[in-house]
Parts: structure tokens; C-alpha cells; sequence
């Protein structure tokens, strides 16, 4: 594993968890450049430049109208972008022209643009999944749901509700985890056809953050106590929904991704990790899914601010 801000750092600890890395392994690593970052620009690809109310060629022609910030996220999956936003409806983009292909209405009627945002939580395999935050009249209360669409057509394919103060909700391997109900269970449904594959009980007196990296569905659950700083990992399997639970593997907010099959996180001096500029990472904790072994690797050296991403076995700290 390198670390990699500014340039090439070698971490002190083999891929296979074989101990410390000798001199000439450093000296390699060192001398090679770090893997390009990017593929290669699709056949026919020209500069566009598009905007979030561009005409559609087929579903909703043109969203209402409105005067405010409608720059739009976007998530790319194929050949195509899938876009949503402040006061936006979810649109797919062809990646290689800019044509807008499709947008559906997802707001209820006669709700004003100014009161719903659109987020997408992924598209994988033809389904894309989306979630609808609504404010009220009073712009204090909201509700929120997520809904699935056909990836071709923007069709509806299936729509649930979750709770107004949910911490999220994520998208990944076929599956969603969602907060709904009472808040006592993180709830996963299969994303092409909605239905339920389990409902994993919420740890009492905690809160749960459903998690995506790398394609792969998780949650951290953090202590709800005043300056408690407990937390506990809950690995879920995506293909029936069971999910294996590690106590305080790591700091709260501090999983950055999985390494040879161990989960990553990024410490810091401070606790939870809040990513700020003045925050000071110091050390990598692995983390065995299986076993909940722990292995504490410091950092070469102390990376001020930024947010930690792995990408190409490299931990970039941007």
C-alpha cells in the first residue's frame, strides 16, 4: 500500500500482511509512477456542453421552472451520466453527445420546484436508484422516499418511503439499505423489485449510517450518548441481507474502503472524524471482517485536512 499526496509514500506493511516491506521494495515502489486515474474517452466523444432543463427525447420534456441554483449532481454508469439536484428531476445524459435521453417526475403534484431535491444513490445492472427529499409549506418538516427506475426508460419501477430523519441511504451490489419505520432496523430491499431481503436490527442507544464503497453495502452505527465515541460496523451480505457486526473496529466516520479483504480506515488525532482542514491524520487501521483482528499501520508521515481515498491500492489523501 502507498500513501500519496504531493507524491509516492510506502506504507510499512506488505500486501499480504507478511510484516514490513524492505528497502529495495520501497526504492521500487518509489520509482514507479502511481497507476493512471484515467480510461480511455469513449469513440466519438467530443467537448458538449449541456444544461439540467436541455429538452428530453422522451419521459418529462422540460422540468418546471425555477430560478435558483440547478447545478446537478451527477453518476455515470455505461455510456450514460445520470444527473439530479436542488429543485432538479432525475435525468439521464448521453456521456458521449450530451443529448438529454430521458426525465421522469418523481414530485408530487403540484409541489414547486424551490421544495424538493433529487439525489441518486447509483445505477448498476439497469436500475437507478434514487431518493426525494420534500420540504412542506413551512420549509421545516419533509418527506422522504426512494424510488427505482428502469435504467432505458426512467420508468418507475418501484417507490418506498423512509423515515424524515434518516442518515441516509445507499446503493450497491443489487441492493439498498434504507432507514424506515421507528428507526429500529436498517432495512435492505432488493433494488430491481423493491421486496425486502431482511431487516437488521439497529444496536440500542445507537444510530446507523448506511454506507456504499466499492460496490458494497454497509452501515456504521454510532453511540447516541454525549461524547461517547463507540461505534459499531455492521457488514451486510448482500445476497440475503445478513450482516456481521464488529464492535469499535476503528474511529466514527473514519472508513475510507477494503484492502486484500480487509476493511481501511483513516484516523485521525481527534475524535469522530470530521475531515476538516485542521484535522491530522496519524494511522491506517485494518480490520479483518471475519475475525475483527485489528492491525494499526502509522503513517509515514501526518497528512493535515483532506479526505482520505483508496483508490489503485494507493491512499490518496485530496
Amino acid at each position: 500500500l502507498a500513501v500519496g499526496l504531493g507524491g509516492w509514500f510506502v506504507l510499512g506493511m506488505r500486501g499480504d500482511g507478511g510484516g514490513d516491506v524492505t528497502q529495495s521494495e520501497k526504492a521500487a515502489a518509489a520509482s514507479s509512477p502511481p497507476p493512471s486515474r484515467w480510461g480511455t474517452l469513449p469513440a466519438g466523444w467530443k467537448p458538449w456542453q449541456t444544461t439540467a432543463a436541455a429538452p428530453a427525447e422522451n419521459g418529462v420534456k422540460t422540468p418546471p421552472g425555477y430560478e435558483g441554483n440547478r447545478s446537478p449532481s451527477c453518476v455515470p454508469d455505461g455510456g450514460a451520466l445520470y444527473c439530479a439536484g436542488s429543485a432538479l428531476l432525475p435525468e439521464r445524459i448521453d456521456a458521449t453527445t450530451g443529448r438529454t435521453l430521458w426525465r421522469t417526475d418523481l414530485a408530487p403534484a403540484g409541489v414547486p420546484a424551490e421544495r424538493y431535491v433529487t439525489t441518486v444513490l447509483g445505477a448498476h445492472d439497469g436500475v437507478v436508484l434514487v431518493e426525494i427529499s420534500v420540504t412542506d409549506e413551512s420549509g421545516r418538516g419533509r418527506a422522504q422516499s426512494v424510488s427505482a427506475l428502469d435504467a432505458g426508460s426512467g420508468t418507475r419501477l418501484w417507490s418506498h418511503a423512509v423515515r424524515n430523519e434518516s442518515l441516509g441511504s445507499v446503493y450497491a451490489a443489487g441492493v439498498t439499505l434504507t432507514q424506515e419505520g421507528d428507526n429500529s432496523t436498517v432495512t435492505v430491499r432488493s433494488a430491481r423489485d423493491g421486496s425486502v431481503r431482511r431487516q437488521i436490527p439497529v444496536p440500542s442507544g445507537y444510530d446507523c449510517l448506511p454506507l456504499a464503497v466499492d460496490d458494497r453495502p454497509y452501515a456504521e452505527c454510532a453511540a447516541q450518548a454525549e461524547n461517547a465515541h463507540d461505534t459499531k460496523f455492521l457488514v451486510v451480505d448482500p445476497a440475503d441481507g445478513s450482516a456481521r457486526t464488529l464492535p469499535s473496529p476503528a474511529q466514527p466516520r473514519s472508513f475510507v474502503g477494503v484492502r486484500d479483504g480487509r476493511l481501511l480506515f483513516a484516523e485521525t488525532d481527534d475524535r469522530p472524524v470530521t475531515n476538516s482542514p485542521d484535522q491530522i491524520y496519524t494511522r491506517i487501521v485494518l480490520v479483518d471482517p471475519r475475525t475483527a483482528e485489528r492491525t494499526l499501520v502509522p503513517l509515514p508521515e501526518r497528512y493535515r485536512g483532506g479526505t482520505p481515498v483508496l483508490a489503485h491500492d494507493t491512499l490518496y489523501f485530496a
